[in-house]
This record gives structure tokens, sequence and C-alpha cells, in this order.
């Protein structure tokens, strides 16, 4: 046996020679019995239960406990029983684990077929597209489906959510599943939608689990979720009556800032920085000093001590990072996004276990705001990279996490054969500690959801941002390219269509901007930006029938907006209408008068001046003022 070779415990060994014979029985039982789909079922669970323990591990891989030979068992089983959902249903999860998701829905379909009333792996399909998949339109659909489903039992058993009744487990699953269809339309920015679903939790008192079964909201009450849609549409008195209404249900006393729409002033921004800045200065200069009490010269402490002042250390340095992003956000209130963009960089150089993502993107933002486009550009890219690199490989993380630990422990095993002179016992430490953080199930199907559900938002969010920037600077192909990427992620956000439409607008491709306008529309009706934007596209392509009818309608949801107004008299110049171009543009700048620049630097008004000296000198006039 050579050196480095694994050797397994006598435990490891008791437990593979209990699987093999397991294995021969049942290979026996299907030799005498070949069509019997209970034997491949049972069979497929063995193979592929070893495997999952062992397979991904340090252990040998054994020629007869075959992963393929097991899923293959299951085919088999299916192919005898193609009625049997339990048959299917674990096929399906095999097919997750394993990141072949067409199949995997492929199989839930097939379970629709034959059971359509299954809620459980109707759930399961759902949940596949809600977190996984983020698809959240074909996520919606099915949990509609689920509900309706639900909803008809407990007619049948005339009994409402309230009423005491022998089912309180699938009580519970229908107030998860509204929950669950909720947050998938605040995803999809289907507001309206989601507010209607948190309506009817509230009213029935459901109340949520402890943690959320997303672990977005801890909250004890549907009334937060609930404000957030309404801080989104802009109601901000009905978003501040329902924190209130959290706050009396639960006790607790809660910012309303975010959803209030009021702000503290400059002197409460910069006693918070003070606070920030004395906690800061006493967490750095306890930095330097030992994180364990225990004697250097003891026994325990000369072997635990490094372990324990290396993992506290980290610890500590998450909390110094967590101090710097909190007075970060203190300066962004009081208007210093210099400062603000310093203290995120300093947090990104800090964190330890917590990744730093965020700060990058946050400093992107601050040094946006202070108008250092190039440098925000850089934090966007940087943030991109590294929550790309951790989506496609997110065992990185956990073989870092590994090597921290096998390092300590190595250290550790030197210590004990220097204490007691006993290399053996090191060994055996050091064997066992690599077997336990070997076998972490890094590539599983649940790790991969919870990686792609906490990191696809930064992710789009990166792209948006980067995008708007690449906008505000006329690269638009660099825009396009961003806003294609984020959409993929964000496929129901109706601004982002809306942006990229600008992006190809700015590239003069106006048939695709009219598309992308179109598709912004379609998911958000009466956004009259939309609306604003989509009608000059039609006075480019001279299509002034449609051109008026969106200025119009855009005036309609929007009175009074000035540019609006603006647009409406661009493309009344555009249509040779230089009198009512005029019009619309005298009541622009009485609205707002800084748009005299806009129209004095572009050739909007180009058309007008065209129109002839009486029409360019009443131009120059409104202009000028």
């Amino acid at each position: 046996m050579a050196d480095d070779e694994y050797q397994l415990s006598d435990d490891e060994q008791k437990q593979l020679v209990d699987y093999k014979n397991r294995y021969h029985a049942l290979s026996a039982n299907i030799q005498e019995l070949p069509d019997v789909a209970e034997l491949y079922f049972q069979r497929g669970q063995l193979l592929l239960e070893w495997n999952y323990w062992y397979g991904y591990g340090d252990l040998p891989y054994d020629e007869e406990l075959n992963e393929a030979d097991g899923m293959a068992d299951l085919d088999r089983a299916i192919e005898l029983y193609p009625t049997n959902v339990d048959y299917i249903g674990a096929r399906a999860k095999q097919y997750e684990g394993r990141r072949r998701y067409e199949q995997t829905i492929a199989d839930y379909n097939l379970i629709a077929t034959v059971q359509p009333n299954d809620t459980k792996y109707l759930l399961a399909k759902a949940h596949l597209y809600d977190f996984t998949l983020m698809n959240y339109p074909a996520a919606i659909a099915t949990y509609t489906q689920v509900i309706e489903l639900l909803e008809r039992r407990l007619d049948a058993w005339e009994v409402s959510w309230k009423t005491e009744t022998n089912w309180p487990q699938m009580q519970g699953n229908l107030a998860s599943v509204y929950a669950a269809r909720a947050m998938c339309y605040y995803q999809s920015k289907q507001y309206q939608q989601a507010i209607a679903d948190y309506t009817t939790l509230i009213e029935h008192d459901a109340r949520p689990p402890v943690p959320y079964e997303r672990d977005v909201l801890a909250h004890h009450t549907y009334y937060v979720p609930r404000s957030w849609c309404y801080a989104a549409l802009g109601q901000h008195g009905k978003a501040a009556a329902d924190y209130a209404r959290e706050e009396q249900i639960s006790g607790k006393s809660r910012e309303q800032e975010s959803v209030s729409g009021t702000k503290k002033d400059a002197a409460e921004y910069e006693q918070e920085v003070r606070q920030h800045t004395a906690t800061i200065e006493q967490m750095e200069q306890s930095q330097g000093r030992p994180m364990t009490s225990m004697q250097p010269n003891s026994l325990i402490g000369s072997i635990i001590g490094p372990m324990m002042n290396s993992l506290v250390g980290g610890e500590l340095n998450d909390r110094l990072a967590a101090e710097y992003r909190a007075r970060a956000k203190s300066y962004i209130g009081w208007g210093k996004y210099d400062e603000a963009a310093a203290d995120y960089r300093r947090a990104v150089e800090l964190a330890h276990f917590r990744p730093a993502y965020g700060d990058m993107i946050h400093a992107g933002n601050a040094t946006a705001e202070a108008g250092r486009y190039g440098e925000a550009i850089e934090y966007y890219t940087q943030a991109i990279e590294a929550l790309l690199d951790r989506l496609e490989h997110p065992e990185r993380r956990a073989e870092q996490h590994q090597n921290t630990v096998s390092g300590m422990m190595g250290k550790m095993s030197e210590m004990f054969a220097q204490r007691f002179g006993n290399t053996d016992v090191a060994q055996r430490t050091n064997d066992m500690v690599q077997q336990s953080m070997g076998n972490m199930p890094a590539q599983s199907a649940r790790y991969l959801s919870t990686v792609r559900m906490n990191y696809y938002p930064m992710l789009r969010t990166a792209y948006f941002n980067r995008a708007i920037i690449y906008s505000k600077l006329q690269r638009h192909a660099e825009a396009l390219a961003d806003y294609n990427h984020g959409i993929e992620l964000d496929p129901g956000n109706a601004i982002a269509y809306n942006d990229r439409g600008n992006a190809y607008r700015g590239l003069s491709q106006y048939e695709q901007a009219l598309i992308e306008y179109n598709h912004a529309i379609q998911l958000e009706p009466n956004n009259s930006k939309f609306y604003n934007n989509r009608g000059p596209t039609y006075g480019r392509l001279g299509r002034f029938d449609e051109a008026f009818a969106d200025m119009r309608r855009a005036m309609q949801l929007s009175p009074n907006n000035p540019r609006i107004l603006y647009n409406m008299a661009v493309v009344l110049g555009w249509a040779g209408q230089a009198g009512e171009a005029l019009s619309y543009l005298k009541q622009t700048f009485a609205i707002d008068p800084s748009l005299r620049e806009n129209a004095r630097t572009s050739n909007d008004f180009d058309a007008i001046k065209a129109s002839g000296p009486q029409f360019a000198a009443e131009l120059r006039r409104l202009i000028d003022g």
C-alpha cells in the first residue's frame, strides 16, 4: 500500500462491509425476481447513499458500489412501475443534486401527469424555480397551483384558516406558500401582487416561522415585508403605518427612516460618525493584544491558544469591518461620499470570515456619488469578478475553510508530538480532522442553492450599477452588455428593460430600443418614465402618431413633469409643429429653469431652428430666459 493511500478505520471498514452485504443480497434477489421494481429502487438508493457519504470525501472509490449503476437502477424501477411517484421523486432529487435541472423538472412534470394534485412535488418544483433557477414567473405559476389545491381542500372540509382543525400542518403550508409567492412577486417588482398576498396572510393572522423560510426576514408578522412593497411604490404613508403596526404587535422598536421618507439632519449624522470613530479607535488599539486568556506555558494553553487567537482574530476583524461599514453609512447620510468610500475600502481589507462583495459595491456607489465614475467602475468590476468566481466555484470557500482548519490542526499535531514524543497521536489527530473536513458537502444542491440565493442579487446589483455609470459616460455598448447580464439574473425588472432600451437608443438602434420599452411597459404599464422614453424613440423613426400617444400617456400619469414636457416639445419640433413645441418648452422652463442648459447645449431643437427665423428667435429668447 502506498504511503499516501487512505486507510479505512475499523468503523469505516464495517460500514463498507455492511453496504456490500446489502448490495449483494439485493442483487441476488434481483436475479431471482428481475421484474420487481422495489428491489431495483432499494439497490439504487443504497448505491447513491454510499456515494453521497463517501464518494465525495477522501475515502477510496469502490467499483462495486457505483453511482452510475444507482441511477440506472432508479431508471429500471420507474420503467417497471411508471406510476410510482416516490420512485420518480427520488430520481428528481438525484438529478437536482447533480444540477441536471431540465431532467429534474421533467420528472416533476411526470409526477404531475400521474398525481396532478400532489402538492409535495409541486412545491419541490416551485422551490427549484424559485431558489435555484430564480425563474420567478415559473415559480409564481407553480405556487399558484399549490395554493389553489390547498384552498380547495379547506373548502371541502368546510373550515377556514383560523378554524381549529386536525390539519394544522396543511394550514401552515398554505401560509408559507402564500409567503413564498409574495416574495417571488416582490423579487419580480410586481409589488401590487405581493401586497395582495401579504394582505391575505395578515387578514388570516398568519405568522412566518422564525427563522423565516428564506432567511430574509425574522419578523413576527407580515406587516414589514408588505411595507417594503408600499415603499417601493412610493406609498410611504402606508409603509410607515405597517411598520407602526408591527411595532405595536411585536413591541420592538424599529427604524422607519427607510420607508417614511424622513431624514436625519447633518448634526445627527456627524454625531454618529464621532461615535463610530471612537469605537473604531478602541477596537484597533486592542487588535495587537492576545485574544485568549489561556496561559501560554500551560499544556492546554500552548496547544489551543494559538488556534483560538487565529479564530478570534478573524472574528474581531469582521467586527471592525462592520464598524467601518456602519460609519460609511453615516458618512453617506451626511453627504461625505469620499469618506464613505474610504471606509468601505477598509471594510473590504478587514473582512475575514464574511465576504466583502457588498462593501465593494457600496464603495462603487459612494465614489459614483462623488462623481469619480472611473473609480466606481473599478469597484463594481472587482465585485463582479469576485462574485462570478464565488458562484462558479462555490467549493473554493469550503476549501479555504478546510485549509485554514487543517493548518491549525497540523500545528496542534506538531505540538502533541513535541509534548508527548508520540507522532502516532499527532498523525491520528490530523487524519481525523482531514477526514471530517474532506466529507464537507461543498457541492451539494442545497449548498449551491444557498450560494446562489445569497449572491445573485449582489451580482445583479453590481451589473446594473456599473451599466448606469457606463451610460452616464456614453459608453453604451458596455452598458448594454451589463444590462444583458443583469436582466438574465432578474428577468422581471422593468426598469432594467427601460434602461437597456436607453442603451440601444444611445447606439441609434431604435427598433431594438422599442422592443425593450415595450417589455418594460408590459411589466409596469403605469410608469410614466417608460412612455417618456418610448415616445421620442417613435419620433426618431418618424412614427409621430404613436409618439404623441405615448407622450400624452406620460403626461397623464405624471402631470407637469418638466422632462416629459421637454420631450413633448422635442417630438413636436421633429414633427414640424414648431409653434406647439415652443409652447411646451415655455411650460418646461417655468417649472424647471435648469433644463435651459440642456436645450442650449444639445441638438434637440435643431428642427425648430430650421423652421424659420421667427421660431429660431423665439427659441433663443426662451433658452436665454
